[in-house]
């Protein structure tokens, strides 16, 4: 018998023939290990992306002095690649591997992409008999990182080191992990943003008498964000709270990427606040570590909380609240598009308002860590506040969501460089009715929310009007649906 297989991935590979017989009495034969050598370049044929973790026997094809230098001419340990560099499995893991039996002058090359430039960390998983080894890691040829001392871990412990603050210009770099002085393993190494300080108009606080204080940064487009407490239920709270404060309508989404399951009703999710003490009024869309999605609210100032099952799923999932005069709907989606109303509360609270990301651990004392992406707030005249980090190439005006809309719609827009903005509302006879921003704004992505009011704050009739952004010679037009 004659069989074609293309495997996707490079590596070893191991085949063993086996037949049954009708009564079910079955034979292999012994197994003959394939080497699918990788192409000279990244080892998976394209640059890894940063963020990432790299596994370190990923190191990039072509070969001794293109992807690697090693000082013999064989894998010792015999796993995973044909090539010079020693791999070796990790002891307790099925099909986890390191690089090992690593010695002076060797070294280990990988292909990135970054996404921007920016200052990133660098994160080297080592395991370390000895206590004299030492690594470096180059960037383009540039020593990013000086000598990388390697903790001593014993022949089966692991120790993580960081290398923090380099700076990477955005493009495709060539990534080499040097060794200065053998006698280590390495397992994996993570690239990833620094991470810095929230800055306004975001703030940060322990609400309620949590025994341990949490925490809050930015890293990239990610907040990372740690909060004890006991939990946000009842007639009080402890948690931690990233918010902003805010007048009027509005809407707050993010992706919940992960959270630690400190208790399995552990929560991580989007809020608006009355006030920010324990016992204030609020309405929250969270994520449990083990009970799905909730929304969850307090509807006055010391009373009952009240419970809306969401699905029963696990992070990541997306969250979302809008606030329309007294009225909060609560939101969940799966991928950011399609989105899913789980409740809605009439919920009457005076601005401003405090609205932002929550982290409790319902485990008070321990630190539940949970990661948010693509945290947007939008209000009305104001520019989106998110962490994006990419800049905007050219001048776009996107699709006004919701559209058709009832009571209002959120109009974004990508701004390249520092521009005289004028965006503004037409009926279908060319009448201007409202003029939403007429004024210079800063590159970036923005957006509006409008209330289907006219400039004399009166509500508008049910019908097809045309949102006009006109930055120096260009002119972007979008027909909004507006419906009674």
């Amino acid at each position: 018998w004659n069989f074609s297989w293309n495997p996707a991935s490079p590596g070893m590979y191991e085949i063993t023939a086996r037949a049954i017989d009708d009564s079910g009495i079955s034979v292999s034969s012994d197994p003959y290990t394939i080497y699918l050598a990788p192409a000279p370049g990244p080892f998976f044929g394209a640059p890894t992306t940063i963020p990432a973790d790299i596994q370190a026997e990923n190191y990039d094809g072509g070969g001794e002095g293109v992807g690697f230098h090693d000082t013999d001419a064989t894998n010792e340990l015999g796993f995973y690649r044909w090539d010079d560099v020693d791999i070796d499995k990790i002891a307790g893991a099925s099909d986890e591997y390191c690089v090992a039996s690593m010695q002076d002058g060797e070294w280990l090359g990988y292909t990135v992409t970054i996404p921007s430039t920016d200052v990133y960390d660098i994160s080297i998983r080592t395991s370390s008999a000895v206590k004299t080894a030492q690594l470096h890691l180059e960037l383009d040829g540039a020593d990013v990182s000086g000598g990388i001392s390697v903790p001593y871990s014993g022949s089966q412990g692991w120790r993580t080191v960081q290398i923090v603050g380099i700076p990477s210009n955005a493009g495709s770099s060539h990534l080499r992990l040097y060794v200065d002085s053998g006698g280590c393993k390495v397992d994996y190494f993570n690239m990833d943003y620094t991470i810095n300080s929230i800055s306004p108009p975001w703030q940060q606080k322990d609400i309620g008498a949590t025994a341990k204080a949490g925490d809050a940064g930015v890293r990239g487009p990610t907040f990372i964000v740690t909060g004890s407490g006991s939990d946000v239920w009842g007639n009080t709270d402890e948690f931690h709270f990233v918010y902003q404060q805010i007048n009027g309508d509005m809407e707050i989404q993010t992706r919940v990427a992960s959270l630690t399951e400190t208790d399995p009703w552990a929560k991580a999710g989007v809020m608006i606040r009355n006030t920010l003490d324990a016992n204030s009024s609020h309405a929250m869309m969270i994520m449990s570590a083990a009970n799905g999605l909730a929304f969850q609210r307090r509807t006055s100032t010391g009373g009952s909380s009240s419970h809306t099952a969401g699905t029963n799923t696990t992070a990541p999932y997306w969250v979302k609240l809008i606030r329309s005069g007294s009225r909060i709907t609560a939101y969940e989606s799966e991928n950011g598009t399609n989105w899913t109303a789980v409740g809605v509360v009439t919920l009457s609270m005076s601005d401003p308002v405090y609205a932002g990301l929550m982290v409790t651990a319902h485990n008070d004392g321990s630190s539940c860590e949970a990661r948010f992406e693509n945290v947007t707030i939008h209000h009305e005249e104001t520019g989106v506040l998110e962490t994006a980090t990419l800049s905007p190439t050219s001048l776009i005006l996107h699709p006004a969501y919701p559209n058709p809309f009832n009571p209002s719609t959120i109009i974004s827009f990508e701004l390249p460089d520092d521009s005289q903005v004028n965006i503004s509302i037409f009926n279908l006879l060319g009448k201007r009715i409202r003029t939403l921003k007429k004024d210079r704004m800063k590159a970036g992505t923005h957006s509006i929310l409008w209330d289907a009011r006219d400039d004399n704050d009166n509500r508008i009739a049910t019908g097809l009007y045309v949102c006009k952004l006109q930055v120096n010679d260009e002119m972007w037009t979008e027909k909004l649906m507006f419906l009674k």
